[in-house]
């Protein structure tokens, strides 16, 4: 009992040292810095295309990175606006799964109408 009291005092006068120890942290490189900075408007498809822009002079600003942008597929403003009216169109059945499949059958109808990219629903049920 006395060998841990009279290691204890000890520990604690150790602790603050210990917690100033520098963990390794992720390097944030130039690249990240400027894409955080990127600045630019919440509509959409105009966000996308200003984050695409600056993942690309990023890119190119800092070229020590060795950053290969991936860029984000952004639809074009007339495809969004024909896509959104084709959905609008449409209503299901609100039973799962039903709605999920009757949902991901006019994604694919508006989608092909469209020509945009379709993105599905899961259908599955997944347990939790």
């Amino acid at each position: 009992m006395q060998f841990t009291f009279s290691i204890l005092p000890a520990l604690l006068l150790l602790l603050p040292l210990v917690s100033t120890i520098a963990l390794p942290q992720e390097e944030v490189t130039c690249y990240d810095k400027c894409v955080a900075s990127a600045q630019c408007p919440d509509t959409y498809p105009e966000s996308c295309y200003c984050l695409n822009d600056y993942k690309k002079k990023c890119a190119e600003a800092c070229p020590r990175d060795l950053v290969v942008p991936v860029l984000d597929a952004c639809d074009k403003p007339e495809v969004v606006e024909c896509y959104n009216k084709c959905m609008g169109q449409w209503a299901c059945i609100q039973v799962w799964p039903q709605s999920c499949y009757c949902y991901n059958d006019h994604v694919k109808l508006c989608s092909s109408e469209c020509g945009s990219t379709p993105v599905y629903q899961n259908c599955t049920l997944s347990a939790v």
